[in-house]
C-alpha cells in the first residue's frame, strides 16, 4: 500500500516536472509571437503587427530579473518611442546609449545578450542591437573562464574568439571542445582554417562518406576559377569578367536576370543556390523548369518532401544538398555566405564575389529577383526579421575576415563594403535602413 501512494505520487511528481520543463520560456514566447507578427504582416495589417512585436518585445525585457528595474525601464521607454515613430536620432537615444554601455554585461547570459541583440534588431533599433551583441561576445568569453565543462559555452566562446581572428584563444577552446563535441569541434576547427588556407579535400571526397553528388560536384569545381554574383544592382559594367570564369554561381536563380543586364552581371549561371523557402516558391509557382537546362548542379539547402523543383532536379543527376554547418557565433548563413562556405570546401582555385553590397546599396536586389510580386502596405520594419534571424554582422564579419585574409576576391562594390569595420558597417546600415 505504502509503495503504491509513493508510485503514485512519483507518477504526480514526474507529471509536474513535464509541465514545469514544457512551459514555454520567455524566448519561446516571443519567438511565437515572431510568427504571429509575421503573418499579420503578410495579412497587411502592419498595425498590429508592429503592436504584437512591441508587447512581446517588451513581456521578454521585463523577464530579464538580472538586470536592474530602471535598466530594464529605459529599455522598454526606448521601444515605445521607437513604435510611436521616432528614429534613433531624434528621441535622447544618446542618453539611453550611454545608460546602456554602463551596464554590467556580466549581469546577463552571452545568448540573453544575442536574444536582446535580435530583438532590438526586429524593433529597428540596429545601433542598440549592435550594443547588445558586442556584449555577448564579452561575455561568452568570460563564461568559458568560469565554465570549462559545458560543452555549449566552449563553443560559443570557439566562435566568438574565431570572429574575432583571435585564432591562439580560440585553438584552445577548440581543443577542450574535442572532448566533448568532436562533430561540432571538427566543423569549427575547419571553418577556422577557411581564413588561414585553402583547404584541399581530395583525400576527404574520396575517403570519407560524401555523396556521389558531393564527388561529381568535387570534380566540377577543384581547381577552378568560380565567380559567386550577388542579386545586389551596382553600376559596375563587370559582365565580360564574370563570364570569363571557369564557373559562374548565382542564388535563387530560375531564368529570372533582367532583360540587358548581361553588361553588368554577365550571362551564364552554372550553378545556383536555393534556400528552403525559394525551393517551395519555384516549386510552386512556375510550371516548369526549363530555365535550369543549362545549370549543371542547384544546390539546396534542405530536401522537401513533394518538391517537384528538387525532385526534377534529381532526375537529371543536378541535385545537391550542402551540408548546414552551425559555426557563426550567432545566426545562420545567408545563401551567398552558404555559397562560400560550401564552395570553399572543394578546393577552388580562385573565388571572387560581385554585386554583393550586404544591404547597403540604394536596392538591396535586382528587379525579378523575387519568385512572387510582395504587394502588401509597406512595413517601417520590412527586412529586419532577416536581419535578426540570419545576423547581418555574423554574415558581414565572415565574409569580411574571408576577404581580409585574402581566401576570397571581391569587386569595387563589395570591396567597399568589406574594408569598412564592423562598428562602420552597422553606423552605414543604420543610416540606409532609417526604420
Amino acid at each position: 500500500m505504502v509503495n503504491r501512494i509513493i508510485d503514485l505520487f512519483g507518477v504526480k511528481i514526474l507529471k509536474a516536472l513535464k509541465y514545469i520543463i514544457s512551459w514555454p520560456s520567455e524566448e519561446k514566447k516571443f519567438i511565437r509571437a515572431t510568427g504571429t507578427v509575421l503573418s499579420e504582416m503578410q495579412a497587411g495589417d502592419i498595425e498590429k503587427a508592429n503592436e504584437t512585436l512591441l508587447i512581446a518585445s517588451k513581456k521578454y525585457i521585463y523577464s530579464l530579473k538580472g538586470l536592474p528595474k530602471n535598466h530594464r525601464e529605459d529599455l522598454i521607454s526606448i521601444l515605445v518611442n521607437k513604435h510611436k515613430g521616432l528614429t534613433e536620432s531624434t528621441f535622447e537615444y544618446s542618453y539611453y546609449s550611454e545608460t546602456i554601455k554602463n551596464i554590467d554585461y556580466n549581469l546577463l547570459s552571452s545568448d540573453q545578450w544575442k536574444f536582446l541583440y535580435g530583438l532590438f534588431l526586429r524593433n529597428g533599433l540596429i545601433q542598440l542591437g549592435f550594443n547588445c551583441r558586442e556584449y555577448a561576445l564579452k561575455v561568452a568569453v568570460c563564461e568559458a573562464e568560469d565554465d570549462q565543462e559545458n560543452s555549449d559555452i566552449i563553443a560559443n566562446a570557439a566562435k566568438a574568439t574565431i570572429e574575432s581572428r583571435d585564432f591562439k584563444t580560440s585553438n584552445e577552446y577548440l581543443k577542450k571542445l574535442k572532448k566533448k563535441q568532436v562533430h561540432l569541434a571538427d566543423d569549427l576547427n575547419n571553418f577556422q582554417k577557411l581564413f588561414l588556407s585553402y583547404n584541399n579535400f581530395k583525400d576527404k571526397i574520396i575517403n570519407e562518406n560524401y555523396s556521389e553528388a558531393d564527388r561529381s560536384f568535387y570534380n566540377f569545381v577543384s581547381n577552378k576559377s568560380i565567380a559567386i554574383v550577388g542579386p545586389a544592382p551596382t553600376p559596375q559594367y563587370s559582365g565580360e569578367e564574370i563570364d570569363s570564369f571557369d564557373i559562374v554561381i548565382r542564388v535563387s536563380y530560375f531564368g529570372n536576370l533582367p532583360d540587358g543586364s548581361e553588361i553588368n552581371i554577365g550571362s551564364r549561371t552554372d550553378i545556383s543556390y536555393y534556400g528552403n523557402v525559394f525551393s517551395k516558391l519555384i516549386s510552386k509557382k512556375i510550371n516548369e523548369f526549363s530555365f535550369a537546362n543549362n545549370l549543371k548542379f542547384c544546390v539546396f539547402k534542405s530536401q522537401i518532401p513533394n518538391n517537384e523543383f528538387q525532385n526534377e532536379m534529381s532526375k537529371f543527376g543536378k541535385a545537391r544538398y550542402f551540408r548546414k554547418k552551425n559555426v557563426f557565433f550567432n545566426g545562420s548563413p545567408m545563401m551567398i555566405q552558404n555559397a562560400l562556405l560550401d564552395v570553399l570546401d572543394f578546393n577552388p582555385s580562385l573565388v571572387k564575389i560581385f554585386n554583393t553590397t550586404f544591404y547597403l546599396g540604394s536596392k538591396t536586389h535586382f528587379d525579378g529577383y523575387r519568385v512572387v510580386k510582395e504587394d502588401v502596405k509597406e512595413n517601417p520594419f520590412k527586412g529586419l526579421p532577416g536581419f535578426a534571424h540570419h545576423d547581418i554582422v555574423s554574415n558581414f564579419m565572415f565574409v569580411k575576415n574571408l576577404y581580409h585574409f585574402q581566401r576570397i576576391e571581391a569587386d569595387e562594390a563589395s570591396r567597399d563594403v568589406l574594408q569598412l569595420s564592423k562598428e562602420e558597417f552597422v553606423e552605414a546600415l543604420k543610416n540606409n535602413h532609417p526604420f
